[in-house]
């Protein structure tokens, strides 16, 4: 437990326009800041910030508090997690009654995971720019695929070399512990007992949490053999990847193009879409969206646009989408191109102009998808109608559902009493 006289100096310290500031674009207008409310879609800002009354209001949803209260609302973080959020934030230390050992455990070993991440973040940008390997190697990749030096600086982007072990040496020189990067998962440790750099030859692409701090890292290979080709570092105690959003904290801090989050495939279509002006691009830290991604995003916005190359229907992972009350659309790209490639073969406008004339709503999308199988294949018309019943059952909204009955049955061919009769027995199943 943290002591009361420590959580009223935070609270007396913290300043909301420079907390909400990390999370949000504020304007100032007069005494006072002004944005679009994280809590409500809106396209004019009602979301004000008073720096003399240090608290936040929107004038549209009537959503307010201090710093802590967004912590706790916007960033889902619990009230300890706030406090330490702020303490850290403005260099107060924490004084806390005696917690267990395994407690004192935990949170040596998470902030053990922090450090090392954050001197790992800077080590590998200092080499991407001064290393002749990291110029030779990284920028090269980076220019020829025309990736701005802003947007290798607003992701932190930095560059690994080939060596075996000059990253865990460095570390471990500047005071950081074996346990710490073996923690981390930046190290790896051999048979006889040393450690190795966990990739080479890769740029480095720091993961950032909600709380601004690095999580984990991407890495990204810049040989000719493997060129393009990406992983990542395994779950500890800071990083899970279910949770992780790769640009989503950038994205957060951006104004957003058509309110919207885009979801690419690629660390580089991240790059392009914000290069391009589409600075909400994210991209899913795993292969599909898991709860606590959908959570998070629907905290910021219930409008999610898939921008992908391809893309493989799948029933239920839409509707989980859908379950959430986030409205799902999608893009796909001519074949063969990325977001990536179609922005750097047609530029900025043209991505733009394309991302809103090809976007298609993902229900209507997914029914086209599969009566499209069913004119292939007559056979499977029942297959089909069960899909487009199952697809349908998720739709939470009792209106689109209908409308959306009412399409699927019409290319079925079908009255749309039996459909929407058999609909509704699925829904009280």
């Amino acid at each position: 437990m943290i002591k009361p006289e420590t959580i009223q100096r935070i609270k007396d310290t913290a300043n909301v326009v420079e907390v909400l500031g990390r999370f949000m674009s504020l304007t100032k207008k007069g005494v006072n800041y002004w944005a679009c409310c994280p809590f409500h879609n809106e396209k004019t800002p009602s979301f004000s910030l008073s720096p003399a009354k240090n608290i936040y209001y929107c004038f549209g949803c009537h959503e307010g508090g201090d710093s802590i209260k967004f912590l706790m609302t916007n960033q889902k973080m619990s009230y300890p997690e706030a406090l330490h959020y702020l303490a850290e934030m403005y260099n107060i230390e924490i004084e806390e009654e005696e917690q267990s050992d395994e407690a004192k455990a935990y949170q040596a070993e998470r902030a053990s995971i922090f450090a090392v991440n954050d001197f790992a973040k800077n080590y590998f940008v200092e080499q991407l720019n001064g290393s002749d390997e990291g110029k030779g190697q990284g920028l090269r990749f980076l220019n020829d695929h025309g990736v701005a030096k802003e947007v290798v600086e607003r992701y932190a982007v930095g560059y690994i070399s080939t060596q075996v072990d000059d990253f865990v040496s460095h570390a471990l020189a500047s005071g950081y512990s074996r346990e710490a990067l073996l923690a981390a998962k930046l190290a790896k440790e051999q048979d006889d007992g040393s450690l190795r750099n966990c990739a080479k030859g890769c740029l480095t692409l720091p993961i950032f949490g909600n709380d601004g701090k690095v999580h984990s890292f991407y890495f990204m290979s810049v040989s000719q053999q493997y060129s393009g080709q990406f992983k990542g570092l395994a779950n500890n105690l800071a990083y899970n990847f279910q949770k992780a959003i790769y640009g989503f904290f950038q994205a957060k801090k951006s104004k957003s193009f058509n309110d919207r989050y885009y979801v690419v495939s690629h660390p580089l279509d991240v790059f392009s879409m914000h290069q391009s002006g589409v600075t909400n691009a994210v991209m899913l830290c795993t292969t599909a969206f898991t709860p606590e991604q959908l959570h998070d995003m629907k905290r910021i916005t219930s409008d999610v646009t898939l921008a992908q190359r391809s893309f493989v229907l799948d029933i239920d992972h839409i509707g989980a989408v859908l379950a959430k009350g986030i409205h799902l659309r999608i893009v796909e790209f001519p074949e063969g191109m990325s977001p990536d490639a179609y922005a750097r073969a047609n530029g900025s406008s043209q991505l733009q102009q394309y991302l809103e004339d090809e976007e298609l709503n993902i229900v209507t999308y997914a029914i086209d998808k599969k009566m499209a199988t069913l004119v292939a294949d007559p056979s499977k018309r029942k297959e089909v109608r069960a899909d487009l019943l199952r697809l349908l059952a998720f739709v939470p909204d009792a209106i689109e559902r209908d409308a959306y009955s009412e399409y699927a049955a019409s290319r079925l061919g079908e009255n749309i009493q039996p459909f929407t009769r058999d609909l509704h027995a699925l829904l009280h199943k």
